[in-house]
Protein backbone atom coordinates (compact mmCIF):
# COMPACT_ATOMS: atom_id res chain seq x y z
CA UNK A 1 0.00 0.00 0.00
CA UNK A 2 1.23 3.67 -0.53
CA UNK A 3 2.90 5.71 2.17
CA UNK A 4 2.66 2.95 4.70
CA UNK A 5 7.08 2.73 5.29
CA UNK A 6 7.91 2.67 8.60
CA UNK A 7 4.71 1.44 9.46
CA UNK A 8 4.47 2.03 13.85
CA UNK A 9 2.44 1.19 16.58
CA UNK A 10 0.74 5.18 16.83
CA UNK A 11 -0.23 4.48 13.00
CA UNK A 12 -1.94 1.42 13.53
CA UNK A 13 -3.91 2.66 16.53
CA UNK A 14 -4.83 5.88 14.69
CA UNK A 15 -6.02 3.94 11.79
CA UNK A 16 -8.33 1.78 13.91
CA UNK A 17 -9.73 4.64 16.16
CA UNK A 18 -10.34 6.76 12.48
CA UNK A 19 -11.74 3.21 10.71
CA UNK A 20 -14.26 2.67 13.46
CA UNK A 21 -15.29 6.13 14.12
CA UNK A 22 -16.48 6.05 10.21
CA UNK A 23 -17.82 3.24 10.19
CA UNK A 24 -20.49 4.06 12.91
CA UNK A 25 -21.18 7.05 10.43
CA UNK A 26 -21.23 5.03 7.35
CA UNK A 27 -23.71 2.50 8.30
CA UNK A 28 -26.52 4.08 8.68
CA UNK A 29 -26.11 7.02 5.86
CA UNK A 30 -25.60 4.13 3.17
CA UNK A 31 -28.32 2.56 4.10
CA UNK A 32 -30.21 6.17 4.38
CA UNK A 33 -28.80 6.75 1.09
CA UNK A 34 -29.69 3.43 -0.30
CA UNK A 35 -33.34 4.48 0.12
CA UNK A 36 -32.87 8.01 -1.59
CA UNK A 37 -31.03 5.96 -4.77
CA UNK A 38 -34.83 3.33 -4.84
CA UNK A 39 -32.94 0.48 -3.71
CA UNK A 40 -33.47 -1.52 -0.49
CA UNK A 41 -31.40 0.04 2.36
CA UNK A 42 -28.74 -3.52 2.57
CA UNK A 43 -27.75 -2.10 -1.19
CA UNK A 44 -26.27 0.93 0.35
CA UNK A 45 -24.01 -1.27 2.79
CA UNK A 46 -23.00 -3.69 -0.70
CA UNK A 47 -21.66 -0.37 -2.12
CA UNK A 48 -19.64 0.77 1.18
CA UNK A 49 -17.28 -2.54 1.27
CA UNK A 50 -15.59 -1.28 -1.46
CA UNK A 51 -14.99 2.22 -0.50
CA UNK A 52 -11.26 0.85 0.62
CA UNK A 53 -10.14 0.16 -2.71
CA UNK A 54 -10.37 4.44 -3.77
CA UNK A 55 -8.18 4.26 -0.48
CA UNK A 56 -5.87 1.69 -1.52
CA UNK A 57 -5.62 3.06 -5.37
CA UNK A 58 -6.09 6.79 -5.00
CA UNK A 59 -3.94 10.24 -4.53
CA UNK A 60 -5.97 10.80 -1.05
CA UNK A 61 -5.32 8.41 1.97
CA UNK A 62 -7.62 10.17 4.31
CA UNK A 63 -10.63 9.87 1.57
CA UNK A 64 -13.85 8.16 2.58
CA UNK A 65 -15.83 6.67 -0.26
CA UNK A 66 -18.92 5.14 -0.20
CA UNK A 67 -22.51 5.91 -1.07
CA UNK A 68 -22.99 9.76 -1.15
CA UNK A 69 -26.17 11.95 -0.72
CA UNK A 70 -26.36 13.74 -4.13
CA UNK A 71 -24.97 10.46 -6.02
CA UNK A 72 -27.69 8.65 -4.60
CA UNK A 73 -29.98 11.12 -6.41
CA UNK A 74 -28.55 11.23 -9.23
CA UNK A 75 -28.89 7.42 -9.38
CA UNK A 76 -32.53 7.80 -9.08
CA UNK A 77 -32.96 10.24 -11.01
CA UNK A 78 -31.36 8.40 -14.04
CA UNK A 79 -33.13 4.96 -13.60
CA UNK A 80 -36.32 6.23 -12.28
CA UNK A 81 -37.66 5.99 -15.88
CA UNK A 82 -36.50 3.10 -16.92
CA UNK A 83 -37.52 0.46 -14.56
CA UNK A 84 -39.85 0.58 -11.20
CA UNK A 85 -37.70 1.41 -8.16
CA UNK A 86 -36.24 -1.03 -6.07
CA UNK A 87 -37.44 -3.87 -8.28
CA UNK A 88 -34.69 -6.15 -9.35
CA UNK A 89 -34.45 -4.67 -12.70
CA UNK A 90 -33.92 -1.13 -11.58
CA UNK A 91 -30.83 -2.93 -9.12
CA UNK A 92 -29.14 -4.31 -12.20
CA UNK A 93 -29.33 -1.33 -14.07
CA UNK A 94 -28.21 0.66 -10.67
CA UNK A 95 -25.14 -2.20 -10.94
CA UNK A 96 -24.49 -1.35 -14.62
CA UNK A 97 -24.60 2.70 -13.93
CA UNK A 98 -21.99 1.83 -11.40
CA UNK A 99 -19.47 -0.25 -13.98
CA UNK A 100 -20.40 2.63 -16.67
CA UNK A 101 -19.25 5.40 -14.39
CA UNK A 102 -15.88 3.51 -13.35
CA UNK A 103 -14.86 2.66 -16.74
CA UNK A 104 -15.22 6.30 -17.60
CA UNK A 105 -13.22 7.23 -14.52
CA UNK A 106 -10.59 4.48 -15.65
CA UNK A 107 -10.62 5.83 -19.07
CA UNK A 108 -10.15 9.54 -18.10
CA UNK A 109 -7.14 8.47 -15.46
CA UNK A 110 -5.56 6.45 -18.31
CA UNK A 111 -5.36 9.11 -20.59
CA UNK A 112 -4.68 11.99 -17.81
CA UNK A 113 -7.56 13.68 -18.44
CA UNK A 114 -7.62 14.78 -14.95
CA UNK A 115 -6.42 18.33 -15.50
CA UNK A 116 -9.36 19.21 -17.00
CA UNK A 117 -11.09 19.15 -13.97
CA UNK A 118 -10.22 22.33 -12.92
CA UNK A 119 -12.18 23.83 -16.14
CA UNK A 120 -15.09 23.42 -14.51
CA UNK A 121 -16.29 26.42 -12.23
CA UNK A 122 -16.47 25.69 -8.44
CA UNK A 123 -19.78 27.89 -8.96
CA UNK A 124 -21.27 25.68 -11.09
CA UNK A 125 -20.93 22.92 -8.55
CA UNK A 126 -22.29 24.71 -5.75
CA UNK A 127 -25.38 25.61 -7.28
CA UNK A 128 -25.53 22.32 -8.56
CA UNK A 129 -25.36 20.88 -5.30
CA UNK A 130 -27.68 23.04 -3.60
CA UNK A 131 -29.85 22.26 -6.13
CA UNK A 132 -29.16 18.40 -5.68
CA UNK A 133 -29.57 19.15 -1.51
CA UNK A 134 -33.49 20.86 -2.07
CA UNK A 135 -34.76 17.92 -4.27
CA UNK A 136 -33.36 15.22 -1.53
CA UNK A 137 -35.10 17.28 0.89
CA UNK A 138 -38.18 17.21 -0.63
CA UNK A 139 -38.55 13.57 -1.85
CA UNK A 140 -37.30 12.87 1.92
CA UNK A 141 -40.34 14.75 3.38
CA UNK A 142 -42.68 12.45 2.75
CA UNK A 143 -40.84 9.61 4.49
CA UNK A 144 -40.17 11.86 7.55
CA UNK A 145 -44.07 12.49 8.04
CA UNK A 146 -45.18 9.16 7.36
CA UNK A 147 -46.83 9.59 4.38
CA UNK A 148 -46.57 7.19 0.67
CA UNK A 149 -46.46 8.77 -2.25
CA UNK A 150 -45.17 7.62 -5.50
CA UNK A 151 -42.39 8.97 -6.59
CA UNK A 152 -41.75 11.34 -10.15
CA UNK A 153 -39.25 12.98 -12.10
CA UNK A 154 -40.99 16.38 -12.14
CA UNK A 155 -40.39 18.46 -8.74
CA UNK A 156 -43.58 20.07 -8.80
CA UNK A 157 -45.79 16.83 -9.08
CA UNK A 158 -44.39 15.93 -6.01
CA UNK A 159 -44.86 18.98 -4.10
CA UNK A 160 -48.48 18.71 -5.16
CA UNK A 161 -48.54 15.39 -3.97
CA UNK A 162 -47.26 16.45 -0.35
CA UNK A 163 -49.41 19.28 0.31
CA UNK A 164 -52.51 16.97 -0.83
CA UNK A 165 -51.33 14.04 1.65
CA UNK A 166 -50.72 16.29 4.19
CA UNK A 167 -54.02 15.66 6.07
CA UNK A 168 -53.08 11.66 6.26
CA UNK A 169 -49.60 11.91 7.78
CA UNK A 170 -49.04 9.73 10.16
CA UNK A 171 -48.63 11.57 13.75
CA UNK A 172 -46.26 9.11 15.24
CA UNK A 173 -43.86 8.58 12.31
CA UNK A 174 -43.96 12.64 12.35
CA UNK A 175 -42.98 12.83 16.05
CA UNK A 176 -40.05 10.28 15.63
CA UNK A 177 -38.89 11.97 12.34
CA UNK A 178 -39.47 15.26 13.92
CA UNK A 179 -37.70 14.07 17.57
CA UNK A 180 -34.81 12.56 15.35
CA UNK A 181 -34.34 15.33 13.51
CA UNK A 182 -34.13 17.57 16.57
CA UNK A 183 -31.85 15.36 18.30
CA UNK A 184 -29.29 15.08 15.20
CA UNK A 185 -29.12 19.01 14.86
CA UNK A 186 -28.41 19.22 19.00
CA UNK A 187 -25.39 16.69 18.38
CA UNK A 188 -24.01 18.95 15.29
CA UNK A 189 -22.44 21.01 18.10
CA UNK A 190 -20.42 17.66 19.18
CA UNK A 191 -17.69 16.39 17.57
CA UNK A 192 -17.21 15.62 13.87
CA UNK A 193 -16.28 12.17 16.10
CA UNK A 194 -19.19 11.51 17.82
CA UNK A 195 -21.89 9.12 16.36
CA UNK A 196 -24.93 11.12 16.65
CA UNK A 197 -26.48 9.30 13.53
CA UNK A 198 -25.79 5.48 15.32
CA UNK A 199 -27.32 7.23 18.15
CA UNK A 200 -30.38 8.15 16.60
CA UNK A 201 -30.95 4.74 14.86
CA UNK A 202 -30.26 3.34 18.62
CA UNK A 203 -33.33 5.04 19.63
CA UNK A 204 -35.34 4.78 16.77
CA UNK A 205 -34.60 0.77 17.21
CA UNK A 206 -35.67 0.73 20.53
CA UNK A 207 -38.76 2.53 20.20
CA UNK A 208 -39.60 0.54 17.45
CA UNK A 209 -39.24 -2.57 19.12
CA UNK A 210 -40.88 -1.45 22.96
CA UNK A 211 -43.47 0.29 21.14
CA UNK A 212 -44.29 -1.96 17.82
CA UNK A 213 -44.14 0.92 15.62
CA UNK A 214 -45.39 -1.12 12.72
CA UNK A 215 -48.83 -1.85 14.47
CA UNK A 216 -49.73 1.71 14.35
CA UNK A 217 -48.72 2.55 10.91
CA UNK A 218 -45.20 3.61 10.77
CA UNK A 219 -43.14 2.07 7.71
CA UNK A 220 -39.48 -0.21 9.20
CA UNK A 221 -37.06 -1.19 7.74
CA UNK A 222 -38.09 -5.26 8.21
CA UNK A 223 -35.90 -8.13 6.98
CA UNK A 224 -32.35 -7.05 5.77
CA UNK A 225 -30.85 -10.01 4.25
CA UNK A 226 -27.28 -10.88 6.03
CA UNK A 227 -24.30 -12.29 4.13
CA UNK A 228 -22.28 -10.80 1.53
CA UNK A 229 -23.96 -10.09 -1.68
CA UNK A 230 -23.63 -12.31 -4.39
CA UNK A 231 -21.03 -11.74 -7.64
CA UNK A 232 -23.94 -11.11 -10.40
CA UNK A 233 -22.74 -9.75 -13.58
CA UNK A 234 -24.00 -6.00 -14.49
CA UNK A 235 -24.39 -5.79 -17.66
CA UNK A 236 -28.12 -5.71 -18.62
CA UNK A 237 -28.57 -5.37 -22.68
CA UNK A 238 -27.63 -3.43 -25.20
CA UNK A 239 -30.58 -1.30 -25.96
CA UNK A 240 -30.35 -0.15 -21.64
CA UNK A 241 -26.62 0.38 -22.31
CA UNK A 242 -26.99 3.22 -24.77
CA UNK A 243 -29.44 4.75 -22.37
CA UNK A 244 -27.04 4.79 -19.56
CA UNK A 245 -23.49 6.10 -20.86
CA UNK A 246 -24.87 9.82 -20.92
CA UNK A 247 -26.36 9.49 -17.81
CA UNK A 248 -23.17 7.80 -16.30
CA UNK A 249 -20.74 10.51 -18.09
CA UNK A 250 -23.23 13.23 -16.30
CA UNK A 251 -22.98 11.17 -13.22
CA UNK A 252 -19.18 10.79 -13.60
CA UNK A 253 -18.66 14.23 -13.80
CA UNK A 254 -20.52 15.75 -11.06
CA UNK A 255 -19.35 12.79 -8.55
CA UNK A 256 -15.46 13.37 -9.58
CA UNK A 257 -15.91 17.45 -8.94
CA UNK A 258 -17.37 16.94 -5.61
CA UNK A 259 -14.50 14.61 -5.06
CA UNK A 260 -11.82 17.15 -6.01
CA UNK A 261 -12.88 19.33 -3.64
CA UNK A 262 -12.92 16.99 -0.93
CA UNK A 263 -9.25 15.59 -1.72
CA UNK A 264 -7.73 18.86 -2.62
CA UNK A 265 -9.63 20.22 0.90
CA UNK A 266 -7.42 17.20 2.47
CA UNK A 267 -4.41 17.76 0.80
CA UNK A 268 -4.22 20.87 2.37
CA UNK A 269 -4.30 19.88 5.87
CA UNK A 270 -2.33 16.88 5.46
CA UNK A 271 0.39 18.07 2.45
CA UNK A 272 -0.17 15.33 0.50
CA UNK A 273 0.52 15.75 -3.16
CA UNK A 274 -3.01 15.35 -5.27
CA UNK A 275 -2.95 13.49 -8.19
CA UNK A 276 -5.93 13.28 -9.93
CA UNK A 277 -5.38 11.46 -12.60
CA UNK A 278 -4.32 8.23 -9.69
CA UNK A 279 -7.63 9.73 -7.97
CA UNK A 280 -9.95 8.86 -11.12
CA UNK A 281 -8.14 5.36 -11.42
CA UNK A 282 -9.35 5.05 -7.63
CA UNK A 283 -12.40 5.71 -8.12
CA UNK A 284 -12.75 3.74 -11.09
CA UNK A 285 -11.42 0.30 -9.38
CA UNK A 286 -13.91 1.31 -6.76
CA UNK A 287 -16.84 1.50 -9.02
CA UNK A 288 -16.28 -1.14 -11.30
CA UNK A 289 -15.62 -3.79 -8.11
CA UNK A 290 -18.77 -2.41 -6.70
CA UNK A 291 -20.79 -3.16 -9.82
CA UNK A 292 -19.88 -6.66 -9.83
CA UNK A 293 -21.72 -7.20 -6.04
CA UNK A 294 -24.59 -5.51 -6.52
CA UNK A 295 -23.42 -2.16 -5.48
CA UNK A 296 -24.26 0.93 -7.34
CA UNK A 297 -22.22 4.69 -7.97
CA UNK A 298 -19.80 5.96 -4.90
CA UNK A 299 -18.07 8.53 -4.79
CA UNK A 300 -15.90 10.60 -2.02
CA UNK A 301 -17.45 11.70 1.04
CA UNK A 302 -16.98 15.26 3.08
CA UNK A 303 -18.13 14.80 5.85
CA UNK A 304 -16.59 10.96 6.52
CA UNK A 305 -12.87 11.70 5.52
CA UNK A 306 -13.42 14.91 7.87
CA UNK A 307 -14.42 12.58 10.64
CA UNK A 308 -11.73 10.34 9.29
CA UNK A 309 -8.99 13.20 9.36
CA UNK A 310 -10.46 14.05 13.19
CA UNK A 311 -10.40 10.36 14.25
CA UNK A 312 -6.11 10.41 13.65
CA UNK A 313 -6.29 7.96 10.43
CA UNK A 314 -2.74 7.71 9.33
CA UNK A 315 -2.84 5.79 5.96
CA UNK A 316 -5.32 4.12 4.07
CA UNK A 317 -5.52 1.22 6.54
CA UNK A 318 -8.00 3.08 8.08
CA UNK A 319 -10.27 2.79 5.53
CA UNK A 320 -9.61 -1.30 5.42
CA UNK A 321 -11.11 -1.27 9.17
CA UNK A 322 -14.09 0.67 8.18
CA UNK A 323 -14.85 -1.24 5.19
CA UNK A 324 -14.12 -4.41 8.02
CA UNK A 325 -16.71 -3.12 10.62
CA UNK A 326 -19.10 -2.74 7.64
CA UNK A 327 -18.59 -6.20 6.64
CA UNK A 328 -19.00 -7.63 10.13
CA UNK A 329 -22.48 -5.86 10.24
CA UNK A 330 -23.68 -7.32 7.60
CA UNK A 331 -22.55 -11.22 7.99
CA UNK A 332 -24.04 -10.60 12.24
CA UNK A 333 -25.75 -7.77 13.00
CA UNK A 334 -28.49 -6.52 10.38
CA UNK A 335 -31.15 -8.32 11.73
CA UNK A 336 -31.01 -5.88 14.86
CA UNK A 337 -32.10 -3.08 12.22
CA UNK A 338 -35.41 -4.99 12.02
CA UNK A 339 -37.98 -2.39 13.81
CA UNK A 340 -35.59 0.63 12.47
CA UNK A 341 -38.59 3.65 11.49
CA UNK A 342 -37.91 4.72 8.10
CA UNK A 343 -38.47 8.14 9.10
CA UNK A 344 -35.43 7.98 11.46
CA UNK A 345 -33.44 7.09 8.44
CA UNK A 346 -35.19 10.46 6.55
CA UNK A 347 -34.45 12.77 9.41
CA UNK A 348 -30.56 11.97 8.66
CA UNK A 349 -31.02 11.85 5.26
CA UNK A 350 -32.68 15.80 5.44
CA UNK A 351 -29.76 16.46 7.69
CA UNK A 352 -26.93 15.54 5.16
CA UNK A 353 -28.66 17.06 2.67
CA UNK A 354 -28.74 20.76 4.12
CA UNK A 355 -24.74 20.12 4.67
CA UNK A 356 -24.53 20.13 0.43
CA UNK A 357 -25.65 24.17 0.46
CA UNK A 358 -22.64 26.27 0.10
CA UNK A 359 -24.53 29.22 1.35
CA UNK A 360 -20.85 31.25 1.05
CA UNK A 361 -20.13 30.28 -2.22
CA UNK A 362 -23.80 31.31 -3.25
CA UNK A 363 -23.23 35.19 -1.13
CA UNK A 364 -19.37 34.94 -3.15
CA UNK A 365 -22.05 34.77 -6.77
CA UNK A 366 -24.33 37.48 -5.57
CA UNK A 367 -21.64 39.94 -4.77
CA UNK A 368 -20.13 39.80 -8.15
CA UNK A 369 -20.44 43.45 -8.74
CA UNK A 370 -23.25 44.85 -11.19
CA UNK A 371 -20.42 46.77 -13.13
CA UNK A 372 -18.30 43.94 -13.98
CA UNK A 373 -21.80 42.43 -15.43
CA UNK A 374 -22.45 45.17 -17.14
CA UNK A 375 -19.01 45.34 -18.92
CA UNK A 376 -19.32 42.00 -20.17
CA UNK A 377 -22.83 42.40 -21.88
CA UNK A 378 -21.34 45.77 -23.43
CA UNK A 379 -18.28 44.29 -24.87
CA UNK A 380 -20.36 41.05 -26.07
CA UNK A 381 -23.00 43.46 -27.96
CA UNK A 382 -20.15 45.30 -29.35
CA UNK A 383 -18.24 42.47 -30.88
CA UNK A 384 -21.39 41.20 -32.27
CA UNK A 385 -22.47 44.97 -34.18
CA UNK A 386 -20.91 43.31 -37.31
CA UNK A 387 -22.71 42.01 -40.87
CA UNK A 388 -24.54 38.90 -39.75
CA UNK A 389 -25.14 39.65 -36.35
CA UNK A 390 -28.72 38.90 -36.74
CA UNK A 391 -27.73 35.61 -36.07
CA UNK A 392 -28.41 35.01 -32.64
CA UNK A 393 -26.02 32.55 -31.83
CA UNK A 394 -22.96 34.67 -32.47
CA UNK A 395 -24.20 36.52 -29.14
CA UNK A 396 -24.88 33.65 -26.99
CA UNK A 397 -21.08 32.80 -28.12
CA UNK A 398 -19.37 36.11 -27.67
CA UNK A 399 -20.90 36.62 -23.96
CA UNK A 400 -20.02 33.17 -22.74
CA UNK A 401 -15.70 33.63 -24.36
CA UNK A 402 -16.05 36.61 -22.53
CA UNK A 403 -17.39 35.13 -19.13
CA UNK A 404 -15.17 32.32 -20.01
CA UNK A 405 -12.16 34.02 -20.04
CA UNK A 406 -13.20 36.34 -17.12
CA UNK A 407 -13.71 33.17 -15.22
CA UNK A 408 -10.13 32.03 -16.13
CA UNK A 409 -8.28 35.18 -15.72
CA UNK A 410 -6.67 36.49 -12.34
CA UNK A 411 -7.94 39.71 -11.07
CA UNK A 412 -5.49 41.21 -8.53
CA UNK A 413 -4.91 44.29 -6.64
CA UNK A 414 -2.37 45.88 -4.09
CA UNK A 415 -2.69 45.35 -0.22
CA UNK A 416 -2.49 48.19 2.14
CA UNK A 417 1.29 46.13 2.69
CA UNK A 418 2.36 46.25 -0.74
CA UNK A 419 1.71 42.96 -1.78
CA UNK A 420 0.46 41.80 -5.49
CA UNK A 421 -2.82 39.47 -4.90
CA UNK A 422 -4.38 36.91 -7.11
CA UNK A 423 -7.96 35.89 -7.35
CA UNK A 424 -8.36 33.31 -9.84
CA UNK A 425 -12.09 33.32 -9.44
CA UNK A 426 -12.07 29.28 -9.94
CA UNK A 427 -9.96 28.74 -12.50
CA UNK A 428 -7.99 26.08 -13.22
CA UNK A 429 -4.70 25.83 -11.25
CA UNK A 430 -1.93 27.52 -13.29
CA UNK A 431 0.54 29.71 -13.54
CA UNK A 432 -0.94 32.89 -15.06
CA UNK A 433 2.88 35.19 -14.69
CA UNK A 434 5.20 32.35 -13.93
CA UNK A 435 7.72 35.24 -13.24
CA UNK A 436 4.98 37.02 -10.35
CA UNK A 437 1.90 34.97 -9.45
CA UNK A 438 0.74 31.48 -9.36
CA UNK A 439 -2.35 30.73 -7.95
CA UNK A 440 -4.53 27.59 -7.44
CA UNK A 441 -8.43 27.66 -6.12
CA UNK A 442 -8.88 25.05 -3.54
CA UNK A 443 -12.54 24.65 -2.10
CA UNK A 444 -13.10 27.83 -0.13
CA UNK A 445 -9.64 28.85 0.39
CA UNK A 446 -7.51 30.46 -1.97
CA UNK A 447 -3.80 29.83 -2.59
CA UNK A 448 -1.20 32.16 -4.49
CA UNK A 449 2.21 33.09 -4.26
CA UNK A 450 2.77 36.69 -4.08
CA UNK A 451 5.32 39.27 -4.89
CA UNK A 452 6.26 42.92 -2.78
CA UNK A 453 5.28 45.57 -5.05
CA UNK A 454 7.90 48.35 -4.48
Amino acid sequence: MRGHKAYTRADFQGDMVAGISVAVVQIPQAMAFALIAGLPAVYGLYASLFGCIASLWGSSRQLSTGPVAMVSLLTFTSLVSLAPPGSEHFIRLAATLALLTGLIYLLLGFFRFGSMIHLVPHSVIAGFSSAAAVLIVISQIPTLLGISLPSSEIVLRNILNLVQALPHLSPIATALGIGALVILVLFRRLPHSFPSALFVLFLAILAGYGLRLDFHGVAIIGEIPSGLPHLVLPFIGVNSLALLIPKAAVLALVAFVATHANTATLARSTRERQDTDQELVGQGLANVVASFFQGYPVSGSFTRSAINREAGARTSFSSVVSTGVTLATILFLTPLFFYLPLTALAAIVILSAVSLIDIKRIREMYAISRSDRCREESLAKHYTKRPRAHFPWRRDCSSGSIALLRQHRPSAHTSRRGYCITHPSGGPRKKYRARYVGGQFCRHQWYGNTRRVH
